[in-house]
C-alpha cells in the first residue's frame, strides 16, 4: 500500500502509510581486531587487579591477626621507665632491645612471676639477633618493694614494673615487651615443626617430670615423654619440659635452666630463618593471638621491616649470653631466699658491651655465648 494525496479541507496534508515510516536497518560496524599489544595490555591490567585484590585480602587478614594481640600500654616517656639520658644519642639507632617474659599462668593466675627473663636485641648495625638471659634470682632493687629477686617484679607490677626494674638495675633502654605463657611457647615450637636438642642422660628424669607437670597444668591427657638421651627432635610439650629442667642428676640451678631456655629459643630462631613466606604467615597466625605485648599493630608492621633487614643478610647471626656471669656473682641466702648477688658495675659494663658494642663476654667460662649464622643453620 502506497501513500496517497486526498483533496479536502486540509488540502496540503499528506497522509503517509505505516510502511512508509519504517526505519531502514543500519549497517553493522565490523569489530576491530585487537592487536597483540592491546591483548597483552588487557591481560596485564587483569593480573594487576587480581594482585591488588589478593594483596588486599592478605592485608585484611594480617590486620585481623595483629588486632588479635593483647596490647598493654607502657609509658612512652623514658624517665617514667627508668631509661638513662645517654640513650638519646643517635648512635643507638638501629639497635632495639625488647624484654621477653615467660610466665606460668596455670589456674588463670595473672599475678605470676616471670620464670624467663630475656632481652632480645635486634641489632641492625651488626646484622645480629641476640638473646640475653637475666637470672631470675638476681638480687635487685624493685621500686616500692626494696631488694628482692628480679622475678618478683613481674608479679608485683606486671610488665611495666619488670621493665623499669631491668632498666634501673642493668642500665638498659627497654621500651617494649612480649610476654608468652608456657602453654603458648609449646604451640610456637609446634608451629615451627619442633626443635632439635641434645638431651643428656642426667636431664631425662627431670625432663619427663616437667612434661607431667605441664600436662597436668593444662589438662592434657596424652603425654609424649623423651625416652633416651642424645640428639632428640622435641615437640612443643617436650621443649617446654626441657626449658623448665633445673637439675641434672640433682646438680644445677637457675643458671643451667636459663641455658636450656636460650637453647630452645635459638632452635626456634633457626627454624624460623628457614621458613618460606607461607610458613611465616602460619607462624603469625599461631603466635600473635597468644602473646601479650606493648607493640601496636602499626609498631609490629615496622618491626617486620627491621627483622627482614637482618634476616635477609647472608651473615645474619643469633648470639646469646647470660648475666650476671658466675665470676661476678655470689650465691647467698638473704631473708630466706637463695639469690644471685652480683657486682652491678662490672655486670652492667659487660652487658652494655655485648648488646651495643658487639663484644663477646665469654672471656670467662661462665655465661656461655654461641652464634649461628644463616648460612650454616
Amino acid at each position: 500500500m502506497s501513500g496517497k494525496h486526498t483533496k479536502g479541507k486540509n488540502d496540503n496534508k499528506v497522509v503517509v502509510s505505516p510502511e512508509d515510516t519504517a526505519t531502514p536497518h543500519p549497517k553493522r560496524k565490523k569489530k576491530k581486531k585487537l592487536t597483540k599489544g592491546q591483548i597483552i595490555k588487557r591481560v596485564m591490567i587483569g593480573v594487576i587487579v587480581c594482585l591488588f585484590l589478593v594483596a588486599g585480602g592478605i592485608f585484611t587478614y594480617i590486620a585481623y591477626l595483629l588486632n588479635s594481640m593483647d596490647v598493654v600500654d607502657i609509658p612512652k616517656d623514658d624517665t617514667q621507665i627508668n631509661i638513662s639520658d645517654q640513650y638519646q644519642d643517635k648512635k643507638y639507632d638501629g639497635i632495639r632491645n625488647i624484654a621477653v617474659f615467660g610466665v606460668d599462668q596455670r589456674g588463670g593466675n595473672a599475678n605470676t612471676r616471670s620464670d624467663v627473663i630475656m632481652i632480645v636485641t635486634l641489632d641492625n648495625q651488626h646484622k645480629k639477633v641476640k638473646a640475653t638471659s637475666l637470672l631470675r634470682d638476681s638480687y635487685v632493687s624493685v621500686e616500692g618493694h626494696g631488694k628482692t629477686k628480679l622475678t618478683h617484679a613481674y608479679s608485683y607490677g606486671g610488665p611495666e614494673l619488670a621493665i623499669k626494674t631491668i632498666n634501673s638495675n642493668f642500665n638498659m633502654n627497654i621500651r617494649d615487651f612480649v610476654t608468652v605463657d608456657f602453654d603458648s611457647m609449646a604451640k610456637i615450637v609446634d608451629a615451627v615443626g619442633g626443635v632439635d636438642i641434645e638431651v643428656t642422660q642426667g636431664e631425662l628424669e627431670s625432663l619427663n617430670k616437667c612434661i607431667d607437670e605441664y600436662a597436668d597444668a593444662y589438662d592434657i591427657e596424652k603425654r609424649t615423654y623423651v625416652t633416651s638421651a642424645g640428639m632428640q627432635h622435641l615437640n612443643g610439650m617436650q621443649a617446654c619440659g626441657y626449658a623448665r629442667v633445673r637439675y641434672d642428676h640433682n646438680n644445677g640451678d637457675d643458671r643451667r635452666r636459663t641455658d636450656r631456655q636460650r637453647r630452645v629459643m635459638e632452635e626456634v630462631f633457626n627454624k624460623a630463618l628457614n621458613m618460606d613466606p607461607a610458613g611465616y604467615l602460619s607462624l603469625a597466625q599461631t603466635l600473635l593471638p597468644l602473646v601479650e605485648t606493648s607493640f601496636s599493630a602499626g609498631d609490629l608492621i615496622g618491626l617486620v621491616g627491621e627483622v627482614t633487614d637482618i634476616l635477609t643478610n647472608d651473615s645474619a647471626e643469633f648470639e646469646q649470653a647470660r648475666f650476671p656471669m658466675d665470676n661476678d656473682s655470689t650465691f647467698p641466702t638473704i631473708d630466706g631466699m637463695s639469690v644471685v648477688d652480683f657486682d652491678h658495675e662490672v655486670t652492667n659494663e659487660k652487658l652494655y658491651n655485648f648488646i651495643f658494642e658487639d663484644i663477646d663476654p665469654s672471656g670467662t667460662t661462665a655465661g656461655t655465648t654461641s652464634s649461628t649464622s644463616k648460612n650454616n643453620s
